[in-house]
């Protein structure tokens, strides 16, 4: 399946299924409306160090540029404290160059796409009358990442493996039932692409920067 379809598909079906029953009494707390249930989206920048890989089997460096990242989530404020939810995550960006040994020439680069089913907990904090509520969090899931090296002629190739997220960040109350979400993500995969002879890229880490809204519902 085309990837930009499969990700569309998966954030619409998250947001249909966020569709509000009723709104939040505004007279009550947090703590008197759990368990409720949320979604939520969001946006950002997403860092990627470089990295040593292998092409042909030779020791390469991949220089990564800064790249972008989106989400969607829904799931369950069980209690005032604990959370839970199921998130769909893409990320794209894009190699600067790759330094092939012993060849000292930098070749041209290539473009990683990654979409990632994650199963996500989190423990929130409440400051300020539920005014700012940081969180922290984890999550576990997989990964489908494609890497276009078309340009260093080799073509397209595609795997799948398991996905790691740590989430650190604040909702800011806007309303009763919108919140502001500003956050940290760090990604990791497990290793990709260790079966092929020709390719062998390891696990992918990234660092991203989020801003997006919550819904309560």
């Amino acid at each position: 399946m085309n990837m930009k379809r499969m990700l569309i598909t998966l954030i619409g079906l998250l947001l249909a299924a966020a569709t509000p029953a009723m709104a939040a009494d505004p007279d009550t707390s947090l703590a008197d409306r759990t368990p409720l249930m949320y979604a939520s989206i969001d946006a950002g920048v997403s860092i990627v160090p470089d990295r040593d890989v292998r092409f042909f089997r030779l020791p390469s460096t991949l220089e990564n540029d800064t790249g972008w990242t989106v989400g969607a989530e829904i799931g369950s404020q069980a209690t005032e404290h604990l959370r839970f939810g199921l998130s769909v995550l893409y990320n794209r960006f894009k190699t600067s160059s790759v330094q092939i040994w012993p060849n000292p020439i930098p070749k041209s680069g290539g473009q990683v796409d990654m979409v990632r089913p994650i199963w996500n907990f989190y423990y929130d904090f409440s400051f300020l009358d539920e005014f700012l509520r940081p969180y922290v969090g984890v999550g576990l899931g997989a990964v489908w990442a494609q890497f276009d090296s078309t340009s260093l002629g080799y073509g397209e190739t595609s795997d799948w493996g398991l996905a790691f997220v740590a989430h650190a960040g604040t909702h800011i109350a806007l309303t009763d039932m919108w919140l502001l979400k500003v956050g940290y993500r760090y990604n990791t995969t497990g290793s990709l692409w260790n079966d092929q002879e020709n390719f062998i890229f390891g696990n992918i880490s990234s660092h991203d920067f989020i801003a997006g809204v919550r819904m309560d519902f």
